[in-house]
């Protein structure tokens, strides 16, 4: 739930209400399931930490290119919402805010058209 409500879109849709009522649907389809769950364990800090590395150097390497080239433009397309998460989620010397940040992540393949993933103009 901590996550569902840090997910700015849930906020400014419908709210957080129908994705969990949504959720606890789909689980409710789940209860006969006669194995056992299995929970995989998964660092998401540190995975969401090595992203954010991996596109602040993506961002430093489109600032070196061409402003008119397609590459670079996409790619600041990506990198930018992302680091003004950081920059707004971390405070200086603070810690990150790991919900906001997966929230950021994830809308890149939420919101694919909001990005120049077409052909190059």
């Amino acid at each position: 739930m901590r996550r569902l409500l840090r997910r700015r879109d849930a906020i400014q849709g419908e709210g957080p209400r129908p994705i969990a009522r949504g959720a606890a649907n789909a689980l409710r389809e789940w209860r006969d399931f006669d194995a056992a769950w299995e929970r995989v364990p998964f660092d998401r800090d540190r995975e969401i930490d090595g992203l954010v590395d991996d596109i602040a150097k993506l961002h430093e390497m489109a600032k070196s290119g061409r402003p008119e080239d397609w590459l670079t433009r996409s790619l600041g397309d990506i990198c930018r919402p992302v680091l003004e998460a950081i920059r707004l989620e971390s405070p200086r010397g603070g810690e990150r805010d790991y919900d906001a940040l997966e929230h950021v992540l994830g809308s890149i393949l939420r919101n694919p058209n909001k990005f120049n993933w077409g052909k190059p103009r």
